[in-house]
């Protein structure tokens, strides 16, 4: 295998695992509204999470962490 195909591989696994996080991240979060919808907001670790949940950082985190990746391989 040549180092071009073996960057392509990379790439692809990068951006499933971006996908992946990102879903996982959403059902966390669903999961935990749910929680504190069902507590009346009186869960105070659940609505402490819904309050300082910062989905926008996750995605930037996760795209400079995937350029990172793919520009060191």
């Amino acid at each position: 295998m040549n180092f071009k195909s073996n960057k392509k591989v990379l790439a692809v696994i990068a951006v499933l695992s971006f996908v992946f996080a990102y879903l996982y991240d959403k059902w966390k979060y669903n999961t935990i509204w749910d929680r504190c919808q069902a507590s009346d907001m009186a869960d105070s670790e659940a609505y402490a999470f819904i309050n300082h949940h910062p989905s926008l950082d996750f995605l930037i985190d996760s795209v400079l962490l995937t350029l990172i990746f793919l520009i060191i391989v």
